[in-house]
């Protein structure tokens, strides 16, 4: 079964209302995994519209017990707890009375899920490796970090439809009142309102219908087990996402993602962020030099040697792999921001 809702203009009311058009009573303890894997606000689901699926949860069986957990990408340090702080959502599991739990603690995440009700909450986004970011991408937050990084570096999209192989939620959303097209699934991608969520019992389904919502063809993204949409479900007309491209840019200088982690893709922004704020007078030097006067690129995840000129640089340790000592390279995995930005400009 898939339901489809229009007009979510509260993310409150829209989490309470994806739970209730599915009739979902619990008959047992419910694990809620959002998407709260990046620093950046806008590419995780909002902490108010699983406040209320809460609620409902709660206003059906107040005896429930509900855990909400995920892990974040990892820099230098373990980022969750941050983000779990900084977007509210230890705010509003206390007000809850719900369970907040960093999955990069747990020993087994996919035990934790499958001895639970699983609700798979994600957002709906591009992504610049994978297309599309949706219910089944946003199962990678059940693995620990190196198993993330395993999975960009042993092909990503067959990884993605091994794990939905198995372990499936009971319950799949994705959350399109604010979306991100472009550059995905971060903040170099460009956010969109739409208001709407994709609500369903099967997560391929699920993740079908929204891919071809949003301007897709499912079949064409490997990771989705892409399944028959049914004849009689209307979907809504929007505009079609923009797809993402293989780089993001600013003037000459050019970052090449690669198959790069979330990690490495993370740590290269953190580090664009220092360099654009203009409090490192040696960055803004190297950038005008660099990045303006002349091109440079930087390219993250294993690459093929031979694509690489003398202006370029290979930011995480992935990208130095195999590559003669003369090369540019930053070491980390992932790399320090800061540490990052120096040995850029040295």
């Amino acid at each position: 079964m898939i339901k489809i809702l229009t007009d979510q203009k509260s993310q409150f009311n829209a989490g309470f209302s994806s739970l209730k058009i599915m009739s979902y009573s619990p008959t047992k303890n419910v694990f809620i995994k959002p998407n709260i894997g990046s620093s950046s606000m806008i590419a995780n689901t909002d902490p108010y519209f699983v406040a209320g699926m809460i609620k409902y949860i709660q206003s059906v069986d107040s005896s429930i017990s509900i855990t909400v957990a995920d892990g974040s990408v990892k820099t230098s340090v373990d980022t969750t707890l941050d983000n779990f702080e900084k977007h509210g959502w230890s705010e509003m599991c206390s007000r809850s009375e719900v369970s907040l739990l960093n999955l990069n603690k747990v020993e087994s995440p996919i035990t934790l899920a499958k001895n639970r009700e699983y609700i798979n909450v994600a957002k709906m986004k591009t992504h610049m490796q994978t297309t599309v970011s949706l219910c089944s991408k946003n199962q990678k937050g059940l693995l620990s970090p190196d198993e993330r990084k395993l999975f960009h570096q042993n092909g990503l999209h067959d990884k993605i439809l091994l794990l939905s192989s198995k372990i499936s939620p009971i319950i799949s959303i994705v959350e399109g009142i604010i979306g991100i097209e472009g550059n995905g699934p971060g903040e170099f991608g460009k956010p969109r309102e739409d208001n709407l969520v994709i609500v369903g019992t099967d997560m391929n389904e699920v993740d079908t219908v929204s891919a071809k919502i949003m301007g897709f063809n499912p079949y064409d993204i490997k990771h989705i087990h892409a399944t028959y949409i049914p004849d009689d479900l209307v979907l809504p007309k929007i505009r079609p996402y923009t797809p993402p491209d293989n780089k993001f840019s600013a003037f000459n200088l050019s970052i090449y993602t690669g198959c790069a982690c979330s990690s490495c893709i993370s740590s290269v922004g953190e580090m664009c962020r220092l360099i654009k704020s203009g409090r490192n007078v040696k960055a803004m030097a190297w950038f005008a030099r660099h990045g303006v006067l002349s091109k440079t690129d930087i390219r993250l995840g294993k690459q093929d040697s031979t694509q690489h000129n003398t202006n370029t640089v290979f930011y995480g340790n992935c990208a130095s792999v195999g590559l003669s000592p003369d090369c540019k390279q930053i070491h980390g995995c992932p790399p320090d921001p800061d540490a990052a930005l120096k040995k850029l400009v040295e």
